[in-house]
């Protein structure tokens, strides 16, 4: 699990804030985020000190995820970088956030499952 801002890029106006929100990753490869209603697959694209990864959206809502998990700077988590993209939208998410312990879900996430 992980929280993360989220930013959008506005082509040709700017990047601005947006969004607070929560990453869920599981072993079977279901993600899903509590502030947006998507769900989507999570791939591996590669692991090492930077763990790669795409997130798929279900079928039909063009979501598209490609981030990176990587030792958040010895503080005993993990830091998480990801651009999105919706197709047929002109605008960019830029996430950046951190991993939580399942105990603060209901305390940081936006709209908890």
């Amino acid at each position: 699990m992980f929280y993360v801002w989220v930013d959008v890029e506005v082509p040709g106006v700017g990047v601005f804030p947006f969004s607070d929100n929560c990453y869920f990753f599981d072993a079977n490869g279901h993600w899903s985020e509590s502030a947006f209603p998507t769900t989507g697959t999570w791939t591996p694209d590669s692991v090492g000190a930077a763990t790669t990864y795409t997130v798929e959206g279900v079928a039909g809502t063009g979501f598209l995820q490609i981030g990176s998990v990587t030792p958040a700077g010895n503080r005993g988590v993990l830091g998480l970088d990801a651009v999105s993209t919706v197709a047929g939208l002109p605008f960019v998410f830029y996430s950046t956030g951190s991993e939580i312990d399942a105990s603060d879900v209901e305390i940081i996430c936006p709209f908890p499952d």
